[in-house]
């Protein structure tokens, strides 16, 4: 594929329901980390590690960062996540402050949480404006069919490393709250799970579940009566992000920009176009899907990259393959990130397929495209 390897370190924008159009900066090769997720929209992790490496060098990704925001692009987040956990890279706290000294939109890290243990760790993230780790167990028996974590990995280490982040950061926390059907998502499990978040303290508790096709095929999703069960368990500070294209999920909350502004004086500096904050609250969503506006205007307004089909198919089709290496999507949620009409992101798609380099799967009445692993 042509581009070279910035443009495979930054990807999108991509609609994200908790961050609006998110920038993706990828510093970790493919399935590159600690947990073997059996939800994992990006398929199995075949080796779990912990080893902390430069993966990807760090003047490079800031540069590839500040490359992409050449034109004027405004994403609500620049977002540390992608293929794999961000945390493994040994220098991300310096891509934070790369990223942060750029000034055009906050930091966020998807992170697993796995390595907060760990005082480095902790330190890097400290720089980040927003950190938002993951919680799918109450115990260590459900840590581990959960996500299969890499050795030397226990379920009380990693608890305790989000207890001791909290202790010591001032940013927003949004604690994801991952929950399957009948195995976390039982009583005594949420009871479990509600205890520790009330000692991690979180800003945001954001209950989610598999919306796009998981690692296993047994991985189901608990109905929207279930998590909003589960909502009213876990307090007001709870919120349902897992779309099902119903009512009702996280109507409460405000849009991604609310947010944005809740971490940033960077207030003025992009606005979610008006789909996509009606997706990211819950309501008008597709089945199943991402939440975005419909159509290209929109898309390009925070960041739809090509205005037709004309301009580089050939760039487009890398653009294509970055987002959905580590985003599977649905063919017109593509099309609304990139600009295109659906007729010719589908032309695309098909080219990719036809390759071998995409395939599709199907989830909730809906069919989503995803790489197929390198």
């Amino acid at each position: 594929m042509s581009g070279g390897t910035k443009r495979k370190i930054v990807f999108g924008p991509v609609p994200s329901r908790r961050l609006g159009m998110s920038l993706g900066v990828d510093l970790v090769p493919f399935k590159t980390c600690s947990y073997g997720c059996i939800y994992c929209q990006l398929g199995r992790t075949t080796s779990p590690v912990l080893d902390r490496r430069e993966y990807v060098p760090t003047t490079e990704a800031v540069e590839a960062v500040r490359d992409a925001l050449v034109g004027g692009l405004e994403p609500d987040y620049i977002t540390l996540s992608g293929s794999g956990e961000p945390t493994l890279h040994s220098r991300i706290g310096d891509v934070i402050r790369g990223i942060k000294d750029m000034g055009v939109a906050p930091a966020a890290v998807l992170t697993n949480g796995a390595l907060l243990w760990m005082p480095e760790v902790r330190r890097d993230l400290a720089q980040a404006d927003v950190v938002l780790p993951t919680l799918a167990a109450g115990d260590e028996e459900v840590f581990r069919k959960m996500h299969r974590p890499a050795p030397g990995l226990d379920f009380h280490r990693v608890v305790e490393g989000m207890e001791a982040f909290r202790r010591e950061y001032s940013g927003q926390i949004w604690l994801e709250v991952f929950l399957v059907a009948g195995l976390n998502a039982t009583e005594d499990q949420v009871e479990k799970m509600r205890l520790i978040a009330r000692r991690i303290s979180p800003d945001k508790i954001q209950l989610n579940t598999a919306v796009r096709p998981p690692a296993e095929d047994g991985v189901v999703a608990p109905t929207m009566e279930e998590l909003d069960r589960i909502r009213r368990a876990f307090g007001p500070a709870a919120e349902i992000i897992a779309e099902f294209g119903g009512k009702g999920a996280g109507k409460k909350e405000g849009t991604a920009v609310a947010r944005r502004k809740e971490v940033s004086g960077l207030g003025g500096a992009a606005k979610l176009s008006e789909g996509a904050a009606t997706a990211e609250s819950g309501s008008g969503a597709p089945r199943g899907g991402i939440g975005i506006g419909a159509g290209g205007k929109e898309a390009g307004r925070t960041g739809g990259i090509h205005r037709g089909y004309g301009a580089d198919p050939a760039r487009i089709a890398d653009e294509m393959l970055a987002i959905v290496s580590r985003h599977p999507c649905a063919p017109e949620d593509i099309a609304a990130v990139l600009g295109l009409s659906l007729k010719d992101a589908g032309r695309i798609l098909d080219d990719l397929r036809r390759k071998g380099l995409i395939r599709e799967e199907r989830r909730g009445g809906r069919f989503y495209f995803r790489a197929v692993p390198p």
